[in-house]
């Protein structure tokens, strides 16, 4: 069944809310704009991007039969700045 909702844009914390200052979680480099469905997979460090590519990386755990159903190609990139990757940086942590 389609669930629209899960291709809406939503704003993502690359260094968590619990995680973060006040000032970090109002920082807009802080946040990327995913799909819902990327998003889930982000908050659960299931994906991250590369800080200095912009390439998203798929965890070992990610089942190949997994990412299929999710649809999710291997050249997906995320254009960032110097600012967002330093966030990227610690969500890879």
């Amino acid at each position: 069944m389609f669930n629209p909702g899960s291709r809406l844009p939503l704003a993502s914390h690359a260094v968590a809310w619990k995680d973060s200052t006040h000032v970090k979680r109002l920082d807009g480099n802080n946040g990327l704009l995913l799909a819902a469905t990327i998003d889930k997979l982000f908050d659960q460090y299931l994906i991250a991007f590369e800080p200095s590519t912009g390439q998203m990386l798929l965890s070992r755990t990610l089942a190949p039969a997994d990412r299929q159903k999710m649809g999710l190609a291997l050249n997906i990139r995320q254009s960032l700045s110097t600012k967002q990757a330093a966030y990227l940086a610690r969500h890879r942590e």
